[in-house]
């Protein structure tokens, strides 16, 4: 399948990968962010066409079909965070999810353009949840190392804000993350199930609390005091 992409899909002349080819054989000329974005990350995007698709992610060609739905969000996002451009993330998610809680939204639409004058299709949508899946990941830094979280990688990061509070369930129960910016250090508390065993990533100026107890970032161990 990946062969049948790059040659029948790849444009030479436009260096972007098509939408599809029709029923009498001819290719699409349609150009689109969704789908030189899954190409990219199912690994499809080969040598120099791999460049070529990251500068399409990071910065669109208003000459292509623009991504319209939170549902393929969650995607966009998977591809900026590996690319690093976590402020992309954090600007397009105050941007449409802004947009839909300044609307009074509690739960997350289906769309955010008005459609026959009302806001979206349907005004809870699970699969429109990418924030929830970038909060856990890019801000409260909870990643699994083993199976079944019995092992985790914990790196917080505020990214610009100056406070955050948040759970990620797991089968244990759940890992409670708080973090704030006191100025002078950053304060970390966490609590897990005990059962959990977690390796914290943090910056020097950050004082941590794990369980209610100082955590060492040199040993990687509870202090005893």
């Amino acid at each position: 399948m990946k062969r049948a992409i790059n040659e029948n899909l790849w444009d030479e002349e436009g260096k972007v990968y098509i939408d599809s080819i029709h029923e009498d054989g001819t290719p699409s000329k349609v150009r689109s962010i969704q789908t030189n974005l899954i190409v990219y990350l199912t690994d499809c995007a080969i040598g120099e066409r791999r460049e070529v698709i990251e500068e399409y992610i990071t910065n669109p060609p208003e000459s292509f079909a623009q991504i319209k739905s939170p549902f393929v969000l969650f995607f966009y996002y998977q591809a900026l965070m590996s690319l690093g451009k976590n402020d992309i993330v954090i600007e397009n998610i105050r941007d449409n999810y802004g947009y839909m809680l300044e609307n009074d939204a509690t739960t997350c639409w289906e769309g955010w353009e008005l459609i026959e004058g009302g806001f979206s299709r349907s005004h809870c949508h699970a699969w429109s949840a990418a924030p929830t899946y970038v909060f856990e990941v890019l801000f409260l830094g909870v990643k699994p190392i083993e199976p079944g979280f019995t092992k985790v990688s914990i790196s917080p990061n505020l990214n610009g804000l100056k406070w955050m509070k948040g759970s990620v369930p797991i089968p244990q129960g759940k890992i409670d993350i708080y973090c704030k910016d006191l100025g002078e250090y950053v304060d970390l508390q966490i609590t897990l199930p005990d059962q959990v065993e977690a390796q914290i990533t943090m910056d020097k100026n950050t004082k941590v609390l794990v369980n209610g107890k100082p955590y060492s970032a040199e040993t990687n161990k509870l202090l005893i005091l």
